[in-house]
């Protein structure tokens, strides 16, 4: 009985242990002392399911099921909201080509380009990456030409599959275009003057 209570006293303390030093993904700086853009990592390529991080529970939740699967990683930049609303919490998203990851893997990315498109006239804003590791790099590709020269078939999926991800009844959905590297950087600069 004795090692019974203390079994339980064990799994306690570490269950609470593990709850306090569970990181605050919203929290993180967007930019690293490196100087490299970071994200976190809430739908895994091949995910069958739309995985959003939860802030206030401090958790990833499972939500509904993707019409198809992820085509990428998708995910947020952390500490970064774009809503005017401040009870609503909407991050900059991002799509990054690499293998898959788990919810709640943070990494160094490197923007590529981004696509624009409206959601029922809202603007929404989906900066594509590729990871800082040259080790974790699907593709060898620095700029959103490059990729084009390379893969020239994934932005007219990756618009595709969003168009798909956003189709309800009554939605109107419009691609508005992609923007190469340096005009992601200059929207996400102006980002973060607008934050600070």
């Amino acid at each position: 009985m004795m090692r019974l209570k203390a079994i339980i006293l064990f799994l306690i303390l570490i269950s609470g242990t593990y709850a306090c030093i569970r990181p605050k993904y919203d929290h993180f700086a967007p930019i690293g002392e490196d100087h490299y853009l970071r994200m976190v990592v809430e739908t895994s390529a091949g995910n069958t399911h739309c995985v959003q991080y939860n802030s206030s529970r401090n958790e990833f939740i499972k939500g509904s099921a993707l019409k198809s699967p992820a085509p990428v990683n998708f995910g947020f930049i952390p500490s970064l909201n774009i809503s005017t609303n401040k009870e609503n919490i909407d991050p900059v998203h991002v799509m990054l080509l690499s293998d898959s990851k788990p919810a709640g893997t943070i990494l160094k990315i490197i923007p590529v380009g981004m696509l624009q498109l409206s959601v029922s006239d809202e603007e929404k804003h989906f900066i594509l990456a590729i990871p800082a590791d040259p080790s974790e790099q699907k593709v060898k590709i620095q700029t959103a030409s490059e990729l084009s020269m390379t893969n020239p078939s994934i932005f007219l999926l990756l618009e595709s599959w969003l168009k798909n991800y956003f189709t309800t009844s009554g939605v109107n959905i419009q691609i508005n275009g992609w923007l190469d590297e340096n005009e992601t950087w200059h929207y996400l600069l102006n980002t973060f003057h607008l934050q600070s």
